[in-house]
C-alpha cells in the first residue's frame, strides 16, 4: 500500500477497474478529511461511478446508509446512527439554474463547514457541479471520475479553493 498523500492543490491521480474499488477510494477520502472539509464535488460523466464514490464516503461518514442515485430525488440525506453526521448526497444534473437550487432548498442542505449549534456536521457530496457552478462553496474537494461502463478509470482528487490540506491516509494505493 502507498501512502494517501497529503491534498492541496496538487491533484492524486488513482486507478479503479471495479465499482468495489471507487468505493474505497471514496472510503479512504473520507477517513482523511478533516473538521474543516465539508463539500466534496463529483465531476464524470454517466455511468463513471459517482455514485460508487459516495457508497464509500458514506461508509465512513454514516455507515449502514443505503445509498444510491439522487438523480430523480435530487438529493438524498444519509445520517450515521448516532445522528452526528449528515451527508447530503445532490445530483445537480436535471436543475437549470440558480432558481432551480433556491426551489428545492439547496441552501438549507449546503454544509457551512462547521456545526449549527445541534451538534450535527453536515456534508455534502454533489454530482454535476458542472451544472451550476454557483452552488461551489470557496473551499471544497473535486473529485474527477474519467471513464464509464466496463472501462478502466482514473479518479482525480483534488483541492480547489481554500488552502488546507487533506491529512495522510494510508488506505489508498494505486
Amino acid at each position: 500500500m502507498t501512502e494517501f498523500p497529503e491534498l492541496s492543490h496538487n491533484p492524486i491521480r488513482l486507478l479503479t477497474e471495479t465499482a468495489e474499488r471507487t468505493e474505497e477510494i471514496g472510503a479512504a477520502l473520507a477517513a482523511a478529511l478533516d473538521e474543516n472539509d465539508s463539500f466534496i464535488a463529483l465531476y464524470g460523466g454517466l455511468g463513471a461511478g459517482k455514485t460508487a464514490f459516495v457508497r464509500g464516503l458514506a461508509s465512513v461518514l454514516t455507515p449502514g446508509a443505503y445509498v444510491h442515485s439522487p438523480t430523480y430525488a435530487i438529493v438524498n440525506l444519509y445520517t450515521n446512527p448516532d445522528r452526528s453526521t449528515q451527508l447530503a448526497h445532490m445530483d445537480l444534473y436535471r436543475l437549470e439554474d440558480d432558481d432551480d437550487l433556491y426551489s428545492i432548498g439547496c441552501d438549507e442542505y449546503m454544509p457551512d463547514g462547521k456545526y449549527r449549534g445541534d451538534g450535527i456536521r453536515r456534508l455534502a457530496a454533489v454530482e454535476w457541479c458542472e451544472k451550476l457552478p454557483s452552488v461551489l462553496p470557496g473551499r471544497y474537494i473535486r473529485v474527477t471520475i474519467e471513464g464509464s461502463g466496463e472501462e478502466t478509470r482514473f479518479i482525480t482528487i483534488e483541492r480547489a479553493g481554500g488552502d488546507c490540506n487533506i491529512k495522510n491516509n494510508d488506505s489508498i494505493s494505486n
